[in-house]
């Protein structure tokens, strides 16, 4: 009699070992997923940084050339500065950058007059002397909500010098 009981706890003893090693299982990867979406999240994030930090430049732009924003990448303060060299220097060569794409780890590429497609790039639909609106792309080359704006009261046509 003992040794089929003792047959019996042998054989629970193994299904419980078997149930626990599933669970952990089940719990690795849905944590592996969360993680995933961390990750995705935080590049996100990223890509809204990087638009108020082009969103800066743009300002600082329009103070240096009486108010006006820039419409392409060869629009230059008075002090002959772009955009683009108004952003913080990131590789350290003493020239401003765009933001870091946080997807590709490459200088984010910035779209004038059309929206974003890849992710974590930026772009200015419109893009005119008085108003632009600053777009970032998430996963997917789907637009991130909440576009940086100024777009106020119209300026008088820029007069050429």
């Amino acid at each position: 009699m003992s040794d089929k009981r003792s047959s019996q706890l042998i054989g629970y003893g193994i299904t419980v070992v078997i149930a626990s090693v599933a669970m952990v299982g089940i719990l690795t990867a849905t944590a592996a997923l969360a993680l995933t979406d961390t990750d995705d999240l935080a590049r996100i994030q990223q890509v809204k940084a990087n638009r108020c930090t082009v969103q800066l430049a743009f300002e600082d732009f329009a103070v240096q050339s009486d108010g006006y924003y820039p419409t392409s990448n060869t629009d230059v303060t008075m002090h002959g500065q772009t955009v683009k060299d108004l952003c913080p220097d990131v590789d350290g060569d003493g020239a401003g950058d765009w933001p870091t794409n946080p997807f590709t780890g490459l200088e984010t590429v910035f779209s004038w007059g059309a929206d974003p497609c890849t992710h974590g790039d930026l772009g200015s639909k419109p893009a005119t002397a008085a108003c632009y609106r600053i777009k970032g792309c998430g996963m997917g080359g789907n637009l991130i909500l909440y576009e940086l704006a100024n777009c106020g009261p119209r300026r008088p046509a820029r007069q050429m010098e």
